[in-house]
């Protein structure tokens, strides 16, 4: 079944609380997994949204995370969906690792800080119909953009990026 199904947990409409729910085929993940601000009020992403549709019947069946980059907005929600699934694989650049690591300081378990894959650009990994690669981003140190090849065609996850150097992030 080469379906694609793609849907807004967050992010869509305002910046803050980006993540995306993206379903290929038999394969389910999340495109990174962030926090808004509203005032004073932190919020994550629309999580059960995904249990009213017929996608998904309990969140362990997401079973991979990409994290774009560090930003709050893509990678703070992380413990609220460790909470709901805790043996999904997160895929992350180290260097988005290691700011994340400190942005979140101890609200990561040892245990689900395990289930964090740092992965390098260009690295492909192969899965059940299906490959993931990484790309640059541009956007700041370690932001990737996530390509996947689905049943002959290519889907680019991006998250921000850009096309314009800056003084932290150059172009190779």
């Amino acid at each position: 079944m080469n379906k694609i199904i793609f849907m807004a947990l967050g992010g869509a409409q305002e910046v803050g609380a980006s993540c995306y729910f993206l379903k290929l085929g038999d394969f389910n993940c999340l495109l990174d997994c962030g926090c808004g601000r509203r005032g004073k009020f932190y919020f994550a992403p629309y999580f059960d949204a995904l249990l009213q549709t017929p996608f998904i019947e309990n969140f362990r069946q997401i079973s991979h995370v990409f994290i774009s980059h560090a930003h709050l907005d893509h990678a703070a929600a992380l413990p609220e969906f460790f909470a709901l699934n805790d043996r999904a694989t997160v895929y992350m650049t180290d260097m988005t690792w290691r700011i994340t690591q400190i942005q979140l300081g101890a609200r990561l378990s040892v245990r689900e800080q395990e289930k964090i894959s740092r992965v390098s650009f260009m690295q492909k990994i192969p899965l059940k119909n299906l490959s993931v690669s990484f790309h640059q981003a541009g956007h700041i140190p370690g932001a990737m953009m996530t390509l996947f090849n689905f049943g002959g065609r290519n889907i680019l996850y991006t998250g921000d990026y850009s096309t314009f150097p800056t003084q932290l992030v150059r172009s190779e």
